[in-house]
């Protein structure tokens, strides 16, 4: 495939899921849209031969516009249609399955649960002992997410945040009792027993706070710091050293390939690796940074298994429609998503020239040794 079709074909898909998140357009609309296709493709037969590939380009950047206008309509269709919708604002008894591992938060602790065909949040007692998998009986007020407004002043869309986790409504402070246990994927099931396991074990041998630290360079896991340190980290601005990033991942990676070095030929390594990063990200929640790092890295391995070269930039454009192709909420309302990508977009392209630069002028200064 020619760089130019990649690039805009893929490009246009972003920019199709974006404006229909914006402006929700009406499927026949779309429809139109992706007809449009075909007038650049019929001037071909009667333009002159050096003209073909830009028409090519313009019939690939209309349709797949179109494609990426249709993912997020299509997306759409499983909101708005809710069974639980005649029961807002009314008390409600829910049973289902915990889909995620819970988490930790100010308010309380947070727990997916699937009813039905049916997400729903909880927020129960911080105390409360449920695990990934457990199927449980929620009691307590069904209520729609609302806005509100942080500490900066700034509305927080929290109803779209949730529903990029495919959450329409929400259970503030219910009563969560645990009917069954060890239910949910076997092997996510086994990968969380044994990040616990690790937990205890870390904590076992390092005291706090260097254990907190350990577990959030390694694993991600903030709570283990307690919230004195880390509000020092957020204060001092250092909170992306305990946030899980494309580091973690590639740790993750080079520390099993480097292991495996010495037993295993390089294609049976790289098999290993991929493993290891599906594993990995299962392990620590597939956020959008973890996942863009993980395809990322996944396609590094299988670059070198078909000993074919890697292009930074490719891998990152493909990380990120493979993703938003299968969650297209999450490219206008994921801050880490965009925050992710835009810091690996810098990366690659600001941060050669700024070493280059600092490496001319600056260079008695040893400036490049503290900015990189």
């Amino acid at each position: 495939m020619r760089a130019e079709y990649f690039y805009y074909s893929l490009i246009s898909f972003l920019c199709g899921v974006a404006m229909q998140t914006v402006a929700s357009f009406p499927l026949p609309t779309i429809t139109w849209v992706g007809f449009l296709s075909l007038i650049p493709l019929l001037s071909i037969v009667k333009q002159k031969s050096e003209l073909s590939t830009r028409f090519y380009i313009a019939a690939c950047t209309i349709i797949f516009f179109a494609l990426g206008m249709l993912r997020f309509e299509m997306a759409s269709w499983q909101f708005g249609n809710s069974q639980l919708t005649p029961y807002v604002n009314t008390s409600v008894v829910l049973q289902g399955t915990v889909t995620k591992e819970p988490e930790q938060r100010a308010s309380g602790l947070q727990v997916l649960v699937d009813v039905g065909e049916e997400r729903v949040l909880v927020t129960t007692d911080s105390f409360s002992t449920i695990a990934y998998g457990d199927t449980v009986r929620v009691r307590g007020e069904l209520a729609v997410p609302e806005s509100f407004s942080t500490d900066l002043g700034r509305e927080f869309n929290y109803p779209a945040y949730l529903l990029v986790r495919g959450v329409e409504y929400m259970v503030r402070q219910g009563e969560v009792e645990v009917v069954s246990s060890q239910g949910g994927n076997p092997l996510l099931s086994f990968l969380l027993t044994q990040k616990n396991t690790l937990i205890q074990g870390i904590e076992a041998v390092i005291p706090s706070p260097e254990s907190g630290l350990g577990l959030g360079l390694l694993l991600g896991v903030k709570q283990a710091l307690g919230e004195d340190l880390e509000a020092a980290f957020r204060t001092s601005g250092l909170t992306h050293i305990i946030v899980l990033s494309g580091y973690n991942v590639m740790l993750v990676v080079t520390f099993v390939l480097f292991c495996l070095s010495f037993l295993l030929p390089l294609r049976a390594r790289i098999i290993v690796g991929l493993v290891a990063i599906v594993c990995f990200a299962l392990i620590v929640g597939l956020s959008a940074t973890v996942v863009r790092a993980s395809v990322m890295a996944s396609l590094l391995l299988i670059a070198q298994l078909l000993g074919r070269t890697y292009d930074l930039m490719r891998a990152l454009l493909l990380a990120g429609v493979v993703m938003v192709g299968i969650n297209p909420y999450l490219l206008i309302y994921d801050i880490g998503f965009q925050l992710s990508f835009m810091a690996t977009l810098g990366l690659i392209l600001i941060a050669p020239k700024l070493e280059s630069f600092v490496q001319g002028g600056f260079a008695t200064l040893s400036l490049k040794d503290f900015l990189f």
